[in-house]
């Protein structure tokens, strides 16, 4: 409830503080860009013994979900000032996804029986994505020189990604007998996972822009050390629900190069990184009403996204 209160707090005041800047800024410049792009990457979790050589709960269980989709890209910045503030400008970033076709799931077990190092089954599925929306609100100080031709500012941040997904037609691969037939398979045709999470990252950052005649050079790079997750899947064929939460780390690079088409529209090529890993425990809420408490989770992020879009100053 506060995260939410705190997240709408910040979109109020972006909003407040654009439409006054007439008042506190002599000059106010817009730009909006919208641009259409690929995404390649996964979120995923681990559970039980992650990294040790004995397996104290008993299992191993990895649920990767690919990212492999198309997205648009919207966004919004200013060069809004509050000098008391050290503010020098504010952009807001909104991305969504465009296809529902993302690769390829996977999830992964190991058992006792068998020992950590051998995995036991796998199941392979396509993956639908429901919903994929990422947004990103940030605060920057005055560009300041730091060499001819090249300047930087300093950014405060808050990024949000939110997951969707479904895993469907399952196929299931038995590698060892430890459940079943080793060199066997099932297939489980419909629905077989759903699959939300939500990542939440504040950060700090600085940026770079030079610029040569009619081209521009822009890079970012910000990191979190204050990053949560929550997320929740659910086992459509086993009636199993599982709920996760996590802190961590997030580190998040951009490099944008743009082309002046004329004094109002420019033509660009962006480039996003973002790499996100948490650890905490997970809940998990079986068929017959029992609650197996407090298993060690990890949980990370890792995508790429390359887009073509065009800009406009206004």
């Amino acid at each position: 409830m506060k995260k939410k209160l705190l997240i709408s707090l910040i979109l109020v005041a972006f909003l407040f503080f654009t439409f006054t800047s007439n008042v506190l800024a002599e000059k106010i410049e817009h730009q909006f860009d919208i641009s259409i792009g690929a995404g390649d990457g996964y979120t995923e979790f681990k559970i039980g013994d992650v990294d040790t050589d004995t397996l104290k709960y008993g299992f191993k269980s990895l649920l990767e979900f690919p990212l492999d989709v198309e997205m648009l890209n919207l966004s919004y910045s200013n060069n809004f000032k509050i000098p008391y503030l050290n503010i020098g400008g504010m952009s807001i970033k909104l991305e969504k996804n465009l296809s529902d076709d993302a690769g390829t799931f996977k999830d992964s077990d190991w058992f006792s029986t068998t020992g950590m190092n051998n995995k036991d089954v796998i199941g392979t599925s396509p993956t639908e994505v429901k919903d994929i929306t990422r947004w990103n609100f940030k605060v920057r100080n005055d560009w300041q020189n730091v060499a001819e031709n090249i300047k930087y500012s300093l950014h405060v941040g808050y990024k949000q990604d939110n997951y969707d997904l479904l895993s469907y037609d399952v196929t299931q691969t038995y590698l060892t007998n430890a459940y079943g037939q080793a060199g066997t398979t099932d297939y489980f045709s419909g629905d077989n996972i759903t699959y939300e999470a939500t990542y939440d990252i504040p950060y700090l950052g600085f940026g770079l822009k030079t610029d040569n005649k009619n081209i521009e050079f822009m890079f970012s790079a910000s990191y979190s050390n204050w990053a949560e997750i929550e997320d929740e899947d659910n086992h459509l064929h086993r009636d199993l629900t599982v709920k996760g939460k996590g802190e961590g780390n997030s580190i998040m690079l951009n490099g944008k190069a743009k082309y002046i088409l004329s004094d109002v529209t420019n033509l660009f090529l962006n480039i996003n990184y973002n790499k996100t890993e948490m650890e905490g425990s997970q809940d998990q809420y079986l068929p017959d009403g029992r609650i197996l408490k407090n298993i060690y989770y990890e949980a990370e992020q890792e995508y790429t996204d390359i887009s073509l879009g065009l800009n406009w100053n206004f």
